[in-house]
């Protein structure tokens, strides 16, 4: 259990004072709140659900936290050149249909980290299983995004699918018709510094 907040005043004219507390269970965020009210204690509770991977809250984690989370389960960091994205082999993790994910980061902290996906056959189907589980139906990655019912059938289904979570950031199923499926967990504010255009030079420096 983590303490997330101090005792302070929500009322002056009521004296109601709140104290509350956080425990990290399975994607959720369980708070509970002591309210005093004129001295008398009430209790009430309040679930937020964030992504996490290897039992690490992915908002604004620094990626040796995740890199420290994903070796704690038995993944091996591969040999990468420098400069460039780490890449882990999971296979240790036992989670069908994913070997092997590459961290993008910003500034020190977790931007995307990305699964390839084992594309057909009972391991890909036992993935898509473990995801409804966990997560329930997904909704469809599109302008206008709808809930989709056939994630789970006996083929993986082509497109784009997601669950968003209330720490702004997504979890993405993606099996194109030409390429690889990928598992993504996304943050978006962050990717969004990633896949900025470099600024361009001054005018004479480009001849």
């Amino acid at each position: 259990m983590v303490a997330t907040g101090a005792p302070g005043v929500l009322s002056a004219a009521s004296r109601c004072v709140t104290f509350f507390l956080s425990r990290y269970s399975g994607g959720m965020f369980r708070r509970t709140f002591l309210v005093l009210i004129g001295g008398v204690p009430v209790l009430a509770a309040a679930q937020t659900r964030v992504l996490a991977l290897y039992g690490l809250p992915l908002k604004d984690a620094t990626v040796d936290d995740f890199l420290a989370a994903a070796r704690a389960i038995g993944a091996t960091v591969l040999p990468t050149p420098p400069g460039t994205a780490a890449a882990l082999d999971v296979r240790a993790a036992g989670v069908p249909a994913l070997d092997r994910l590459v961290v993008t980061a910003h500034e020190g902290r977790v931007a995307q980290v990305e699964f390839a996906v084992k594309a057909y056959g009972q391991d890909n189907l036992a993935l898509r299983e473990l995801l409804l589980e966990k997560y329930g139906p997904p909704l469809t990655v599109s302008p206008r995004p709808m809930a989709f019912g056939g994630f789970g059938g006996r083929s993986s289904p082509r497109g784009g699918f997601q669950w968003r979570f209330d720490d702004g950031l997504r979890l993405v199923y993606t099996h194109p018709t030409i390429g690889d499926a990928t598992l993504r967990y996304v943050d978006d504010a962050r990717m969004a510094h990633v896949d900025a255009p470099a600024a361009p030079a001054e005018l004479k420096n480009r001849f």
